[in-house]
């Protein structure tokens, strides 16, 4: 049986959004989280592919930089889509 695209949706947007429309996230092990994840490091958004961070912006990913020496990071990618990629879904990136 699979899924409607439209309950997918919403199980999405419920770990995405809180009722009170704030930015849902989670902390994780950095050097566990697979390639296609978006963390927060001081308050920059990166895309993490290949054991770099690519810190993002409207125009463009930034070059790539290694990981920085800490353990703990938060998640901003929805938990579901990170267990997906654990899983081995491959994301398309556009770097």
């Amino acid at each position: 049986m699979k899924t409607p695209v439209a309950q997918i949706d919403e199980i999405l947007h419920a770990e995405r959004i809180t009722d009170d429309n704030s930015k849902i996230t989670f902390e994780d092990n950095l050097t566990t989280l697979p390639d296609g994840t978006f963390i927060i490091l001081n308050a920059v958004p990166y895309l993490l592919k290949s054991e770099k961070l690519y810190r993002w912006n409207p125009a463009a990913y930034d070059p790539g930089m290694l990981f920085p020496e800490i353990n703990k990071v938060q998640v901003l990618t929805p938990k579901s889509l990170v267990r997906m990629y654990h899983a081995g879904y491959i994301p398309q990136m556009a770097l």
